[in-house]
């Protein structure tokens, strides 16, 4: 793999429940459990369903190793990929509300997306 580098900015939309009394958002993952606990009558009568639209900025990079040659002169693989931030439509940090699912689709489309940028404007060794 070729050595890149970059930041990328894109919109990405999660899926939430709104309790209509409470005003505090749920996954899916956290809907499911409360339905499998009251019914989906109670789900239907007291949560709204949104999909919210994210603001995503991140960084990735990649610097190969080197296996061959002198011991003192070889290294292994480098590589980062992070979210630099997540805010939604109110510009509110958002991204400590992510999943686990959400927060590694992220990653790899920040990863996917500096890679392809990086293709894209030679940005690589």
């Amino acid at each position: 793999m070729k050595k890149y580098s970059g930041t990328t900015s894109f919109s990405f939309e999660v899926e939430r429940y709104r309790n209509i009394f409470t005003d505090e958002l749920l996954s899916l993952d956290q809907i499911n459990q409360i339905e499998s606990e009251n019914g989906s009558d109670y789900i239907d009568s007291i949560f709204k369903y949104e999909l919210i639209s994210l603001n995503v900025e991140g960084s990735s990079f990649f610097s190969p190793g080197k296996y061959y040659g002198e011991p003192y002169d070889c290294y292994q693989d480098e590589h980062e990929t992070e979210i630099i931030s997540v805010t939604d439509q109110n510009n509110l940090d958002f991204e400590l509300s992510l999943t686990k699912s959400e927060r590694e689709s992220l990653l790899e489309t920040i990863e996917n997306n500096v890679i392809e940028d990086s293709h894209y404007n030679h940005n690589y060794d």
